[in-house]
């Protein structure tokens, strides 16, 4: 079945969106390890890496539409978090840092991240979807516990941003009509 116009408008604005979260994930890790977590550049990225992921969210290719709402489900409450965390500290990404709930917060950014990962790994058998889809929940745990050496979880978030910039690589990789599928199963 031939692509229309819009399909391939969505297949590159879902690929668009993994790339660039796992692209300033990973610059917000290497920030992080040079003792720059904060300022201006960190928050950009935060704020690219969270726009990233709402619009593989918004754009992902799912058969079934009870899946799309249950991820967009989790992108409200993920957007609906960044905005209390940003009106209470005034900057998203020290506020993501400062405390448990925050880091709460923030892990639902990750779990919409992970959400897509794993259905790359099931649709197209990509072990590093599994992968970090496995990885995220420690981080984020670790996180809001602040539990484990601050090197530690670091090396987990270089861990879950480098997975997903592998699912994203290996994404950009695959034909377009692979994201699309069999149209006559796609439940509106």
């Amino acid at each position: 079945m031939a692509l229309t116009p819009y399909d391939r408008l969505t297949v590159v604005l879902y690929r668009t969106g993994l790339a660039v979260a796992a692209a300033a994930e990973l610059g917000l890790v290497a920030l992080a390890a040079a003792g720059r977590a904060g300022g201006p550049l960190a928050t950009g990225l935060m704020l690219a890496a969270c726009g990233g992921i709402a619009l593989g969210i918004l754009f992902v290719h799912l058969y079934l539409r009870r899946f799309r709402q249950i991820l967009r489900g989790l992108l409200a409450a993920a957007a609906a978090g960044l905005a209390a965390v940003a009106a209470l500290s005034g900057d998203p990404l020290a506020g993501y840092l400062a405390s448990p709930w925050g880091a709460l917060a923030g892990g639902l950014w990750v779990a919409c991240h992970a959400a897509l990962c794993l259905k790359e790994a099931y649709c197209f058998r990509l072990l590093s979807g599994v992968a970090a889809a496995v990885v995220a929940p420690a981080v984020v745990l670790a996180q809001v516990g602040g539990t484990g050496e601050p090197r530690v979880r670091l090396a987990g978030a270089l861990l879950f941003a480098a997975l997903a910039a592998w699912v994203a690589v290996r994404k950009l990789l695959q034909p377009m009509g692979y994201d699309i599928g069999d149209k006559s199963a796609y439940e509106p």
